[in-house]
């Protein structure tokens, strides 16, 4: 139970509640076409019309209209805005995930990248429900306390992050491993010659050796570098790296927008506060002592010419 119930720093978890807020205010500025689109009269279907809307979802409050579903967008940029800052911070992740739940029941919106917003909208919930997420570098703790000092919260917050991350990377990996092209050493291949999705032309990239290493890299930082190794602090921050070099890759190689910036967020879940001592060490001025000068009496306590 310790993995779970460990007292540590909760500045890790208000860093990561930071910025997943902060992302879902240009999440859904960047979403904004196709919530207008589906639900801003005049949509593409009637609001009566949408079988996929579930009963309960947030779009069923408020008329169909421009100037409701205005308002409920902007409750929705506030909602993140407040997550973000830690004010009132139980009442904003619930109405964060809520919102994310009824927003996104439109058919653009269940792709994967929009699955990890859902999840850590959810997961969030949970830990600000318990007080942990906004236990330190909140508006929440500053009024309660007065203070920013940091406190400390149990691991079970990072934990849910942590334990989602290493889950869709495994089972991403066995997915992938179940199909000919992946085992064949061959898949990364057929991916840099579309043409629909990619950002830059590697169609170039035609040695057979590199594609093995491409892909088969991908097999191991799904199936071993994060289920196993992220789990040893020594070799932790290298694993971390090489995400982070794997997720550049996609990026720069397809056109893949919200998997490749909802997944970083949720590496913060492993950035414990010795990690962001370190950052703030190296930005830290670091001031030199001051020395007396050598007092110019000598030892007999007459003065050196």
């Amino acid at each position: 139970m310790e993995f779970l119930y460990a007292e540590s720093s909760g500045r890790p978890l208000a860093i990561l509640r930071i910025a997943l807020g902060s992302y879902l205010v240009v999440y859904w500025l960047g979403l904004y076409p196709f919530v207008d689109m589906y639900f801003f009269p005049p949509a593409i279907l009637p609001r009566a019309d949408i079988d996929w809307l579930p009963w309960w979802s947030a779009l069923k409050l408020v008329p169909e209209s421009v100037v409701g579903c205005v308002c409920l967008f902007v409750g929705t940029i506030l909602a993140a805005l407040c997550l973000a800052a830690g004010l009132f911070t139980r009442i904003a992740a619930v109405a964060t995930w809520w919102l994310a739940q009824s927003w996104l029941a439109f058919p653009e919106g269940q792709n994967s990248g929009d699955f990890l917003v859902r999840t850590a909208t959810f997961l969030m919930m949970l830990a600000a429900l318990a007080g942990h997420a906004q236990a330190v570098l909140s508006i929440d703790s500053f009024r309660k306390h007065a203070t920013h000092d940091n406190r400390s919260i149990p691991m079970w917050p990072l934990r849910m992050f942590q334990m989602q991350l290493v889950l869709m990377y495994f089972f991403a990996g066995v997915h992938k491993v179940s199909s000919v092209d992946w085992y064949q050493g061959e898949a990364v291949y057929y991916v840099l010659q579309q043409t629909l999705w990619r950002r830059i032309d590697a169609s170039w990239i035609r040695d057979p050796l590199l594609i093995g290493c491409f892909t088969y890299g991908t097999v191991v930082i799904e199936l071993f570098l994060f289920p196993v190794l992220i789990w040893f602090r020594r070799w932790k921050p290298w694993v971390l790296m090489a995400g982070l070099l794997f997720h550049f890759g996609i990026w720069l190689s397809t056109r893949v927008f919200v998997f490749g910036y909802i997944v970083p967020i949720y590496y913060l879940s492993f950035c414990d506060d010795d990690f962001w001592n370190r950052i703030v060490s190296v930005f830290q001025k670091t001031e030199k002592p001051m020395t007396q000068p050598q007092s110019a009496v000598g030892v007999t306590g007459k003065k050196t010419q």
